[in-house]
């Protein structure tokens, strides 16, 4: 799709905005000595001091990005966030081990992971913007919790209960095949249903942001979710022939005497190498496709990420960090940070000095703690 035409779609409320475009300062040398003793200290803790490097690798992040002549800040606390994150961790671990015990356990263990997700990420969501300012405004959400629920809970029960159900039937001697088909369809629906559910989190997201008195707006709509994801699935296909296309030329099938193992090599090579490349590429489209039909009051977003540009960085830094040992990472992160910032640009008609400040209150870190041990990631 013409990225062009999605920000004229999503800036078409404005008249003649101003262009500020966003720059990262920092530098991976910069980064590097953060990031080193952020790791050493978290070793050495055996993971407590990780909320501290959290924050520390934030600040660095925001101080250095630049609108307009001024820069970002974060502002959460590390021992709320370390808080945040042991309860999170206590409601993981009983999820995880609850089943271990005996099915009834397991069950009450699902059902309450599953009432407390939502709660959580909507807590997630709000930490992060509360603690995130610009020109010492904050940012702040207003996302209602009854339509997390329905965002979040209703798909999470679905594949909790089909797990549950997989869980109970491989047990049997002779699972019931029209049950194992009635949740394998459940599965399938919620694949076909993703693209939408994508959609409904963004929108969800961004409708409810605010900074100041400036509320967040999102105009795009399920079928540009759609064909994004229907790009990324042409493209896995063509890998998926691409494999099917060499087992033939070289007369190396599942049944030939070497096939079995070139047969492996290049379903694992493929699938491989569709995950390197149709990840970035969709976070590239995603970005492009989601800030593009952003509003924050009277301010618009045109981001420009360039796919192929996004899949050369994602897949030589990770070729960076494998032959460094890992040593590359900050500089990776600071790479693809830097492409991703600076290829957005804010589009305004009104003074950015000039948004009034609203009220926001405290919000507890205990949603953040469970974003990051889920690893759960709100950027696209």
């Amino acid at each position: 799709m013409d990225q062009s035409a999605n920000a004229e779609t999503a800036t078409a409320t404005l008249s003649t905005p101003v262009r500020y475009p966003l720059v990262f300062t920092g530098t991976g040398g910069e980064y590097f000595r953060i990031w080193i003793v952020n790791l050493l200290l978290t070793i050495l803790t055996i993971g407590i001091y990780s909320a501290w490097a959290k924050v520390r690798k934030l600040q660095y992040f925001y101080r250095n990005t630049q609108l307009d002549g001024s820069v970002f800040d974060y502002h959460g606390n590390p021992l709320s966030i370390l808080k945040g994150r042991l309860i999170a961790l206590a409601l993981i671990l009983f999820y995880n081990f609850g089943f271990e015990l005996n099915v009834a356990v397991g069950v009450v263990a699902a059902i309450v992971f599953g009432v407390a997700l939502p709660w959580l990420l909507v807590q997630s969501q709000r930490f992060k913007l509360r603690y995130t300012s610009y020109r010492g405004l904050r940012f702040h959400f207003s996302g209602p919790l009854r339509e997390a629920y329905v965002i979040y809970g209703i798909p999470l029960a679905l594949v909790l209960i089909a797990g549950l159900g997989f869980g109970l039937l491989v047990e049997e001697d002779e699972p019931n095949s029209a049950a194992l088909f009635l949740l394998g369809g459940i599965y399938l629906v919620l694949v076909a249903l993703l693209p939408y559910l994508h959609w409904r989190i963004k929108r969800f997201q961004h409708a409810n942001g605010w900074y100041g008195q400036a509320r967040g707006r999102f105009h795009a709509g399920p079928r540009s979710f759609y064909w994004v994801y229907g790009q990324a699935l042409f493209l896995l296909i063509a890998a998926g022939a691409m494999s099917a296309g060499v087992l033939y030329l070289t007369d190396t099938g599942p049944g030939s005497e070497a096939g079995g193992m070139v047969f492996g090599v290049l379903v694992f090579v493929a699938i491989y190498a569709a995950l390197l490349g149709i990840g970035p590429f969709v976070m590239a489209r995603m970005q492009n496709l989601v800030w593009n039909h952003s509003l924050l009051g009277l301010i618009g977003f045109d981001s420009t990420v360039k796919a192929r540009r996004f899949v050369w960085i994602a897949v030589s830094n990770l070729i960076l960090i494998l032959l460094t040992l890992g040593l590359f990472t900050p500089f990776a992160a600071v790479r693809m940070y830097r492409y991703r910032v600076e290829s957005v640009t804010v589009l305004s008609t009104t003074d950015l000095a000039g948004v009034v400040a609203g009220q926001s209150q405290d919000v507890g870190a205990v949603g953040e703690g469970a974003a990051d041990l889920l690893d759960i990631d709100f950027a696209l």
